[in-house]
């Protein structure tokens, strides 16, 4: 699609010169072009006046098409008129092809320059075909909707003539200033007019549906259109962009489409070409307003040839159209704005009513004269509404009828024009001849608008216009004046710049058009930028150099837009119509980018950001720094070492490059490396051992236009004199280890051999899990845990040095109390409550290793308890040590064991002592106070009890038995450390309460002191 903020060039020759930064050849010789372009600035301004005419007919409604026109009087009625006035004498060609691609031709010859040269032809065949026809149902298959089409006139004369054309139709019809050659352009913005249907119409059968429409007719072969509707089309329904093949005389007719959009309007379609064309824009039948549909029955056809971008202008004058004798005066004139350029500000009168963007329109009422300004070029148009009577009775009798005049712009008027006053007749057959029965136009009219200060300079047909005649224009220092007409032609001049539009009304039809206008190519389009990126940045040309252009005036950066550049700006000496210049990168390892403003001589803007990629690929982490990523191996003499480093691109922009060293290592990867934006990937690199030595090679990133060094790698190159790692993988606390064999250090060539050494294995079995050519894996399964584990391996690398392994995986072999099983009961038998009864067990190491006992676990720690003095405990190979055991009975009952378990740990593995005790009543025997013999045992002794437990920040100790009158309280941790003591006195009570917040939580021996010991256990949580 084609944007017009994207400027393209034409030069003289109409070579086509795109902006492109990648292809410096071709837009070099753009420029050397552009640069040709002030040459025409010599020849004469173009104007509506030539000697080259190309055109065609817009479809019309054709009342009785449908049943045949082929009677001499509709013959008449329905033509196609061609105008030609001259201001001497002069003679041409008048040459036009058919739908069916025959050609005709007709001689001319104006010898009196008063009288205009009237050539007029039979519509059918000749006009474009549209799908509405009068009387029939919609004919959407053979329309010539988005076709090429035959259809056109060309008219050649020997020297300068001016052409008006005559759409004419009973009750509707239109008329057009025709433009010459030179006046066309490339570019153009459509205005037309919404698309009609009627109360009772459908989008698909009904004759009354008329489109909004435009044609474009090519002026040379091999011409290249590129259209941009606004609405859905015929054979476009989503209107998007079309790209058409015309040669020279062929026609492209767009229409509305009403099944997708019944108020369809064509007005801001975009059309432009590799060669001048001409446009055509109007449509078949409109009723204006639309809005009024239902009251204004009138219809009329609507066509005007656009006039090109490059010739539009800022300032336009809308004046009121002289209103016919009969006006019922319901609906309204108006006039629509549209825009070629984004963010165009509209003003009438000096306040601003709307902002456009390219394409869009404004369009208000006309019920003044007003002085129409924009900030950037635009296209005006004035519309005639429809006639009506009240209650929306048609009445043919009625004057006046739509029609579309584009209103010339103000930079655009002329000294003197001449113009005609179109007449066209009504007919009736009269025995074998045909007659004019009436004219059609009953009213002419010329709208003037001239300087105020320079009316009376003003001669229409050599006699002044009164100035009585005229109205001020606001406050814009023009006047405007309505002036009624004769048919034929006129010539109107004045000393100064003036702009003309002409109109006449009938029954139920009418006309108007522009009279006349210079094609001065005004300054439409900002400074461009050509250039093309190379390995020194950016090198590129600011241009405002063809016709009209005001050339360069101002050049600025716009702030906080540099990064990482320098603007090189050396040969601006504005007004300049090419300015060189250049955009650098200051770090080559750093993207970039500018954004400057070229400001013309009409304060037209354009900005332009450049983007320059720097390198951006470098070692992670070490971005644009230019220091080398130092890295050091080892390689062995005669192998291949690889190792990998991480690279990234770090910047906005994909990077394609090659990476190498500089000397004999090499990059193990496919070249050429591409990385992303913000790509990561390890590159893996690699260097075969020589001789023993020491060398430097540096890594190295080169694209097209940079070399960069990212690494410094240094190679000691070694001898292999070590031997085979062999290591133990793993816990030794696992029931199945692993052992490795490895030759991949370094300096290592590789392991040749490995031996398993069955002379020395002992209580377990060994299998091969791996076996690579510098890594061999065993897996070594314990047969009985509790045993010692013997292994041994001999590993030999390929240059013959060796390695042995030969060590041991300790068990637990260990009697308890002459027990060598997991777990083992051990009875303190029977004793007296309250009694201390202490015990050893005898332990012996039947293994190879040494076993360490930091501590041994009991799990109650409350009747039986272990004294933590006796550890750490070593036991060496045969090695007998003794383990202290008490026991403490609280409850005489010696037919109920009490119990508790002491685990032994060593090497991982445990083993399980069970403890077993009974206790007996105290006897007590003794005469009393009374000499009375007392014989006494006691079954338990009353205990003491502690809640809550387990404990937070304090406990009650309670006795239930009797109450105390001193006691001590102590905290003993699992190592026998007094962690806390407490002593009370006083009167007798039987609780007392201790604090206990600073102790940590765990696991914790009470000890309460009375008139007797007791023990009790206490847990601390919080």
């Amino acid at each position: 699609t084609f944007r017009r903020t994207l400027r393209f060039h034409w030069n003289t020759q109409r070579t086509f010169c795109p902006v492109n930064y990648r292809q410096p050849v071709i837009s070099l010789l753009c420029l050397m072009l552009l640069l040709a372009g002030p040459a025409s600035y010599g020849q004469d301004v173009p104007d509506s006046k030539g000697r080259d005419f190309w055109l065609t007919f817009l479809p019309n409604f054709h009342n009785g098409e449908s049943t045949g026109l082929n009677d001499q009087v509709s013959r008449k009625e329905h033509e196609l008129q061609i105008y030609i006035g001259a201001e001497r004498p002069t003679r041409g060609t008048i040459t036009w092809r058919r739908i069916d691609g025959s050609t005709q031709s007709q001689r001319f010859v104006i010898t009196d320059i008063r009288v205009l040269h009237r050539f007029a032809i039979f519509y059918q065949d000749i006009e474009l075909r549209g799908f509405s026809r009068s009387g029939a149902p919609l004919d959407f298959n053979n329309s010539q909707n988005e076709v090429v089409a035959p259809q056109h006139f060309h008219i050649q004369s020997e020297d300068d003539v001016t052409v008006y054309a005559l759409n004419q139709a009973p009750l509707t019809s239109e008329a057009f200033l025709v433009l010459p050659k030179d006046a066309l352009g490339d570019d153009y913005v459509v205005m037309s007019y919404t698309t009609d249907i009627g109360p009772s119409s459908t989008q698909t059968t009904n004759q009354n549906t008329t489109p909004s429409q435009f044609a474009v007719v090519a002026t040379e072969d091999s011409t290249v259109v590129v259209i941009r509707p606004s609405v859905p089309t015929i054979k476009n329904p989503t209107a998007s962009p079309d790209t058409v093949l015309l040669q020279q005389g062929d026609s492209y007719l767009v229409q509305a489409d009403p099944r997708r959009d019944n108020r369809g309007d064509v007005t801001g379609s975009i059309v432009r070409a590799t060669k001048p064309v001409a446009v055509f824009a109007g449509h078949t039948r409109a009723t204006i307003p639309i809005e009024l549909r239902a009251e204004l029955t009138s219809r009329d056809c609507l066509i005007e040839q656009m006039s090109p971008v490059q010739t539009w202008g800022k300032s336009a004058f809308v004046t009121p159209l002289a209103s016919p004798t009969d006006d019922r005066d319901i609906g309204y004139d108006l006039y629509r704005v549209v825009a070629a350029f984004d963010s165009t500000e509209v003003y009438v009168d000096g306040q601003l009513r709307k902002v456009l963007m390219e394409g869009e329109y404004y369009e208000e009422k006309l019920v003044g004269a007003y002085e129409i300004t924009t900030s950037r070029p635009s296209l005006t148009a004035q519309f005639k509404k429809s006639s009506g009577v009240p209650g929306g009775v048609t009445d043919t009798s009625e004057y006046a009828d739509p029609f579309m005049m584009l209103v010339p712009p103000a930079e655009q008027f002329m000294t003197s024009y001449r113009f005609i006053s179109i007449q066209s007749y009504q007919y009736e057959q009269f025995f074998n001849q045909i007659r004019v029965v009436d004219s059609v136009y009953k009213e002419q009219w010329l709208n003037v608008v001239i300087p105020t200060a320079r009316i009376a300079s003003l001669r229409l047909d050599g006699a002044p216009i009164p100035a009585g005649r005229f109205s001020q224009i606001g406050t814009s220092g023009y006047s405007f004046a309505q002036v009624p007409m004769r048919d034929g032609v006129h010539e109107i001049l004045a000393d100064t710049l003036f702009g003309i539009y002409v109109y006449g009304y009938g029954a139920a039809v009418s006309y108007g058009y522009i009279g006349g206008m210079a094609f001065r190519p005004l300054d439409v389009y900002p400074p461009v930028y050509l250039g093309s990126y190379g390995c020194d940045g950016f090198t590129g040309r600011i241009a405002d150099s063809v016709i009209a252009d005001t050339k360069v005036r101002f050049i600025n950066t716009i702030p906080n837009s540099d990064t990482n550049t320098v603007l090189l700006l050396d040969q601006f000496a504005p007004p300049q119509s090419v300015v060189p210049f250049s955009v650098r990168l200051r770090d080559p390892y750093l993207d970039g980018s500018i954004t400057l403003e070229a400001i013309d001589g009409v304060a037209q803007k354009n900005r332009q950001k450049i983007d320059i990629p720097g390198f951006t690929v470098s070692i992670r982490g070490l971005r644009q720094d230019p220091s080398l990523v130092p890295r050091q191996s080892v390689v062995a003499v005669g192998r291949e070492r690889c190792d990998s480093i991480e690279i990234e691109n770090y910047g906005r922009y994909s990077h394609t490059f090659v990476a190498s060293f500089t000397g004999a290592s090499r990059v193990d990867a496919p070249q050429p490396l591409t990385l992303a934006p913000g790509e990561r990937r390890m590159l893996r690199y690699c260097r075969t051992g020589t001789t023993t030595q020491t060398v430097t090679d540096t890594l190295v990133f080169v694209d097209s236009c940079t070399r960069r060094p990212v690494a410094e790698m240094v190679f000691e190159e070694r001898e292999d004199k070590l031997g085979p790692e062999i290591e133990l993988l793993g816990d030794q606390c696992d029931s199945v280890l692993v052992v490795e064999m490895s030759d991949e250090r370094s300096s290592d060539i590789g392991l040749l051999t490995v031996r398993i050494l069955d002379s020395v294995l002992a209580n377990c079995r060994v299998e091969q899990v791996l076996n690579q050519p510098l890594i061999k894996r065993y897996r070594i399964s314990a047969i009985d845990r509790y045993r010692d584990v013997v292994y041994g391996f001999e590993a030999v690398d390929s240059v013959g040095n060796r390695s042995v392994r030969i060590d041991t995986i300790p068990g637990f072999l260990m009697s308890i109390a002459g027990s060598l099983g997991p777990i083992v009961r051990f009875d303190f038998g029977v004793h007296e409550l309250g009694t201390v009864v202490c015990d050893t067990l005898p332990l012996k190491n039947f293994g190879i290793t040494t076993l360490d006992f930091e501590n041994v676990y009991l799990y109650g720690n409350t009747l039986f308890s272990v004294p933590q003095s006796q550890f750490g405990m070593t036991l060496q190979p045969s090695g007998e040590q003794f383990l202290i055991v008490c026991f403490t009975p609280l409850i005489a009952d010696t037919t109920r064991d009490v119990s508790d378990t002491i685990d032994v740990q060593a090497n991982c593995l445990i083993r399980r002592v069970i403890l077993t005790g009974r206790g007996k009543g105290l006897k007590y025997q003794g005469v009393g106070r009374c000499d009375v013999p007392i014989n006494v045992t006691v079954r338990e002794l009353g205990r003491p009890l502690i809640a809550p437990n387990p404990v937070s920040d304090g406990f009650v100790v309670s006795f239930a038995q009797n109450e105390i009158q001193a006691c001590t309280v102590r905290l003993i941790d699992l190592w026998g450390n007094v962690v806390l003591e407490r002593s009370w006195a006083g009167s007798a009570t039987s609780a007392i309460r201790v604090e206990c917040p600073d102790v940590p939580n765990g696991h914790y021996t009470c000890q309460i002191v009375t008139d007797s010991v007791d023990v009790l256990p206490l847990i601390i949580a919080r």
